[in-house]
């Protein structure tokens, strides 16, 4: 078995690469990978040559890497002229040591609004240098949610995926060669929506940023705080009995939330929702599908929640609490 390591120290691209071996009257030819070499990218040869050495024996050899000289760009590779680049090696042989593989799977941005793409980088990542993959098996937990690429951005090293303007959140799974690896990924309302809720009139109203269309929503006893989810779909209402949860794509009621009594006051802070029982005197929390973790006591008459973020001081939450003098 041999293996070439490289890189591509042209100023153009090259194309379909090969690694050709001469060793003792032995000759031996691998495709390499990635198929499209940028300059300055590496590229992976792995080969086996039908001699057997002992370890720690003696080897030499000529290895010759053919490609297509590409141009400038990706449409000038298949009628591009073929070179050759030649060289020697020498070396000792060792034992097959199999390297440490694993697949990349990063987003640039987790979050991104419905109306943009969130890209996401894809590559093999090997002995710390990371290799594009072709044909991977690309899979999105939402159907919503598009994964778009062709050869050219896959041997750059990227895939795009695109929510078609909805907001919502998936999970992308990359399979290659055995290997797979996934993230998470987030759309958030392009054009926000306002939420003022109205006490004495036991309602809701939703005005949409884009276009000011508004919409009245009915059935909330009391309703006066509001928190909205961490990727932007969902509301949650405290009400005089409950946290109410409302979609944010049709406006509809999904569920609610049985905290403490009366619950007067709710943030979202890191996807999870702390929401202030100023009838039992004590904060509930839950995780944002409506699950509630636990219950603590606080004060008397909790009414007010201040969630803070500061590089210097990391995440804090600040209680008010009614008090009698």
């Amino acid at each position: 078995m041999i293996a070439l390591l490289g890189t591509n120290t042209q100023p153009y691209p090259i194309y379909n690469p090969k690694l050709v071996v001469s060793q003792d009257g032995f000759n031996m030819s691998t495709n390499c990978t990635p198929s499209y070499v940028k300059p300055g990218q590496v590229l992976l040869c792995v080969g086996k040559i039908n001699e057997f050495r002992p370890a720690l024996s003696y080897a030499s050899g000529t290895a010759i890497v053919n490609a297509k000289y590409c141009g400038v760009g990706f449409g000038n590779c298949s009628n591009g002229v073929e070179e050759n680049f030649i060289g020697n090696y020498s070396s000792n042989v060792k034992r097959l040591i199999m390297p440490k593989v694993s697949l990349v799977i990063a987003p640039v941005n987790n979050y991104a609004k419905s109306n943009q793409n969130i890209t996401l980088n894809v590559g093999l990542n090997i002995f710390g240098y990371i290799l594009p993959v072709a044909n991977p098996e690309l899979i999105s937990s939402n159907p919503s949610i598009s994964i778009l690429y062709n050869a050219q951005d896959l041997s750059n090293g990227f895939i795009t995926v695109s929510s078609g303007g909805a907001a919502s959140t998936a999970t992308i799974t990359i399979s290659y060669a055995g290997l797979s690896a996934n993230t998470s990924i987030v759309f958030i309302p392009a054009y926000p929506k306002i939420i003022l809720t109205n006490l004495l009139s036991n309602n809701v109203t939703i005005i949409n940023a884009s276009n000011g269309a508004e919409s009245t929503i009915s059935n909330f006893t009391l309703p006066e705080s509001v928190a909205i989810s961490s990727n932007g779909t969902l509301a949650y209402i405290a009400t005089a009995g409950s946290v109410k949860m409302l979609s944010l794509s049709n406006n509809n009621i999904i569920g609610s939330i049985q905290t403490g009594s009366y619950p007067s006051a709710i943030v979202d802070a890191n996807g999870y929702l702390y929401i202030a029982n100023a009838g039992s005197n004590n904060v509930t929390i839950a995780n944002e599908n409506g699950a509630i973790i636990k219950s603590f006591y606080t004060g008397i008459f909790p009414n007010y929640i201040v969630w803070e973020y500061s590089k210097e001081r990391k995440q804090q939450l600040y209680f008010c609490f009614k008090q009698t003098i």
